[in-house]
């Protein structure tokens, strides 16, 4: 990666917390600590992490809880355990809910840092962009966005027509808009609606293009599934 590593601890220890963190930054990784699910979700809003650091045992939501929320929200979001429970049960729970890796406490720091740089490495390729028609989702690489019928519609004839451009009035036809009224307005507003939900949601980031007095276009590529 061209820029620094971004990862966040979750750790309610806070002098280990702090350690690690100083680890991490040594190594030129940039690092920031949480020491419950509250905090964590303050700094993932503000910008989405390359991976995550979790204890297993926190003050308020688990670390099992904490990434398999984050498995829906941030599917592409790589997940790390820290744990002195390292049991057979726990390991395996750990990764039921989407950890990459489970290292027991204490851990050697080489093994934490060499498995960071790995296991980003591998995730800093560019992920795919998917339609699931089923559960109404579009899912990017930083985030999941829940879709209306009519924001689904509008995605699924979008993505099969790239790289071409769909005409104005084949999306009015396609959403059912009511022809009697301002059709083209209110598909502006569904448009409109849309783009707002995009942001932040994948990197590069998806748009919606208006070729003028033509039709709308995706500036890449989406899987229907």
């Amino acid at each position: 990666m061209n820029r620094a590593i971004k990862v966040y601890v979750c750790e309610d220890d806070r002098a280990l917390g702090n350690e690690i963190v100083l680890l991490l930054r040594d190594e030129g990784i940039d690092c920031a600590l949480a020491q419950d699910s509250a905090e964590l979700e303050q700094l993932v809003l503000r910008e989405p992490p390359d991976l995550l650091l979790l204890d297993l045992q926190l003050n308020q939501e688990t670390g099992l809880d904490i990434a398999a929320r984050y498995r829906s929200s941030l599917p592409n979001l790589p997940v790390i355990f820290l744990s002195a429970h390292a049991s057979v049960q726990n390991r395996i729970a750990s990764y039921e809910a989407g950890a990459v890796l489970f290292l027991g406490k204490p851990f050697a720091p080489a093994e934490l840092l060499a498995a960071i740089r790995s296991i980003v490495s591998r995730s800093d390729t560019p992920h795919e962009i998917k339609l699931d028609r089923i559960g109404k989702r579009l899912l990017g690489s930083l985030r999941t966005r829940h879709l209306s019928d009519k924001e689904l519609d509008l995605v699924q004839r979008l993505a099969l027509s790239h790289p071409e451009i769909t005409p104005y009035q084949d999306l009015i036809n396609d959403l059912g808009l009511d022809p009697s009224k301002d059709a083209r307005a209110y598909l502006e507003v569904i448009v409109s609606r849309l783009r707002g939900k995009l942001l932040r949601m994948h990197e590069p980031p998806l748009k919606i293009l208006n070729k003028a007095r033509q039709g709308y276009v995706l500036n890449q590529t989406v899987i229907v599934e």
